[in-house]
């Protein structure tokens, strides 16, 4: 593999143009995807910016002491596409106010290669990790590949980033969960049926399963499972106190479950059944069939975590059925599901239901949270409102006593902190 470099601001603008004109030696894109990417540090010019048409899918960290809040997402083209990189805004005030784009992720052979779905996560020894997709083609080249990189002090800036690092096939949108046994688990999914790279378990088409038992040095497969009509599972783990894994994974809710029943055809779920569960007894060896989740959301990503209390936090785009908070399944088949408004809620019983219920934002096109929790207690949730359209990154500020008290009632909580703002222009080329 090429050398990795680490480029301080000086360099930004020359890391900008090598991107562009990086010799590819003949090789194709999906070999390209596996040549480690540039992470400049402070960029300046473009690079400092927030891009448009199109940003957004954004990760958030939060150090242990709440004092730094690291924020990623991803653009710089006019869309989904080879032309994509990473950028990252960091707070240091507590998520009071972010500056500009602090630290970009870009392949050397952008145009071929895109850096896409970060995720970021803060390892019990308090590291920061920032995990991300990188694939060689338009949106997924069959095997894809998720890569790392880690802080290792997150409370001093400047911030030290480690030479990047490819861990597995796949993409990983979530991050990973700690079991009482101390192994790692990380959600990675293969997007799409390629049966070109179909040469082993972990290359197949679902949502995997591996596990990490030296805080991250190495990675096993351990298994998976195939969600109902699958496309990007984006699935997470959660740790029950029984013991079990509980899998949830977001599932293409466009293509409604039937059945004939006496001559008719039944529709039994539809838009409002974006998410489907399994279980593991042993550690995400194997899974238990997949099923519908009796959790009523959109075909989108959903935000699952266990908070410092022990209890789960849940985030995502309501839909009209709420009946799942009480425990309840009545999904209704041919009611419409929408990424608008966001929800927070709590549950004190493993998820078997659901209190609270704080309103993030009240916007339409707010989606793909993601959640960090200080030591302190505080939760910091980001999200993409309008990503092709105001490209807009934001971050909430709350506590678990907000989100059950359905209203702010901390005196440091905040709302719709704006993260980034969409500047750099792309236009798509003309045909």
């Amino acid at each position: 593999m090429d050398s990795i470099r680490v480029l301080a601001a000086s360099f930004g603008i020359m890391a900008f143009s090598f991107a562009c004109f990086a010799n590819d030696n003949g090789l194709s894109p999906r070999e390209l995807a596996k040549i480690p990417p540039e992470i400049i540090i402070k960029p300046s010019g473009d690079l400092s910016k927030g891009t448009k048409p199109h940003q957004g899918i954004a990760s958030v960290a939060a150090s242990a002491d709440g004092e730094h809040v690291f924020v990623a997402w991803y653009g710089g083209s006019w869309g989904e596409n080879a032309n994509n990189y990473l950028m990252m805004s960091i707070s240091s005030d507590g998520g009071k106010t972010f500056g500009g784009v602090d630290v970009v992720v870009r392949s050397p052979h952008c145009g071929k290669v895109r850096c896409f779905d970060p995720a970021l996560w803060r390892d019990p020894a308090g590291r920061i990790h920032l995990f991300w997709a990188q694939s060689g083609k338009v949106q997924f080249d069959g095997d894809g590949g998720v890569w790392t990189s880690v802080c290792e002090d997150p409370k001093n800036n400047p911030f030290k980033w480690s030479s990047p690092r490819r861990i597995a096939h796949g993409v990983m949108m979530n991050s990973p969960t700690v079991l009482k046994d101390g192994t790692w688990l990380y959600p990675i999914g293969i997007f799409y049926d390629d049966r070109s790279i179909r040469s082993s378990p972990e290359l197949m088409p679902g949502a995997h399963c591996y596990a990490s038992s030296d805080g991250g040095k190495s990675l096993v497969w351990r298994g998976g499972f195939l969600p109902y009509n699958n496309q990007f599972p984006e699935h997470k783990f959660v740790e029950l106190k029984d013991g079990r894994i509980w899998a949830l994974a977001r599932r293409n809710s466009n293509f409604p479950i039937a059945k004939i029943e006496r001559g008719e055809l039944k529709i039994l779920h539809g838009a409002d059944a974006g998410i489907c569960q399994s279980y593991s007894k042993d550690g995400g060896r194997t899974w238990s069939k997949p099923v519908i989740s009796p959790i009523s959301a959109p075909s989108t990503r959903f935000c699952i975590t266990r908070l410092k209390s022990g209890n789960l936090l849940f985030v995502t785009n309501p839909t009209e059925n709420l009946s799942w908070l009480e425990g309840k399944s009545a999904k209704k088949p041919l009611m419409k599901a929408y990424r608008n408004k966001l929800m927070a809620y709590i549950s004190k019983d493993d998820g078997k239901t659901w209190l609270g219920g704080l309103e993030i934002d009240d916007r339409n096109s707010v989606s793909y949270p993601d959640a960090s929790q200080s030591e302190d207690g505080s939760i910091f949730i980001c999200y993409d409102r309008a990503r092709t359209t105001e490209q807009e990154i934001y971050c909430a500020k709350v506590t678990e006593e907000d989100i059950l008290s359905s209203k702010l009632v901390s005196p440091n909580s905040k709302l719709k902190i704006l993260v980034n703002k969409g500047e750099l222009e792309f236009k798509k080329p003309e045909k």
